[in-house]
């Protein structure tokens, strides 16, 4: 979880070493069935929706861009602000910007 979730003490230290955390946190998932079970569904629903109105690479864009924006929100406000070094895993940042972007659909 370290070495993929967003670390604030390794970008603190080394930023360009850790360049692939902001988008790799997305793909992890910590164990808990009610969490998991929502980001599925709400993608489900709301990425079919986004997908029917934009496209599939429009789907993908938001995604992406809202992992994006989720992991370098997290490493800004908790790690540099807060000074906190747990590392952020999950792709709720995707799931939002998704449901956002198929709603401004």
């Amino acid at each position: 979880i370290r070495r993929f979730g967003v670390t604030p003490e390794r970008w603190r230290s080394q930023p360009w070493f850790a360049f692939w955390q902001p988008l790799s946190y997305a793909l992890l998932h910590a164990v808990q069935p009610g969490h998991l079970l929502f980001n599925s569904i709400s993608l489900f629903f709301f990425g079919t929706l986004l997908e029917g109105g934009r496209g599939s690479r429009s789907f993908l864009s938001v995604y992406v861009a809202g992992a994006l924006v989720g992991g370098f929100a997290y490493l800004l406000v908790d790690g540099l602000l807060l000074g906190s070094d747990s590392p952020c895993i999950g792709a709720s940042g995707a799931c939002l910007a998704v449901l956002v972007a198929s709603a401004a659909t």
